[in-house]
């Protein structure tokens, strides 16, 4: 899906990151935020490292921060490495 929004650009990739972005920060429920997480991963296009290691602090989130920082060359081993440091109980675990 994600390879055929970029090339045949059936919608715009800046506006669905937009959405994806609106609601991994701003969702009430949890199930749209880990989905918007995992699209967000996807896009790529920015830095949003910060909100990864952020919403990954919570057990919950930290496997769907940790699958996009660790499949993106944008982000380093170090910020992998943070998640890993500030996550705890099964998030902790989930990271490594």
């Amino acid at each position: 899906m994600i390879e055929l929004i970029l090339e045949e650009q059936v919608l715009d990739a800046e506006r669905l990151r937009e959405i994806a972005f609106w609601f991994t920060t701003k969702a009430p429920d949890r199930e749209p935020v880990k989905f918007s997480m995992a699209l967000l991963g996807l896009l790529r296009g920015s830095d949003d490292s910060d909100v990864f290691l952020t919403l990954g602090r919570h057990d919950e989130f930290t496997l769907y921060s940790a699958v996009p920082l660790s499949n993106s060359d944008v982000y380093g081993e170090e910020v992998l490495w943070k998640l890993a440091i500030t996550a705890e109980d099964w998030g902790r675990i989930r990271s490594c």
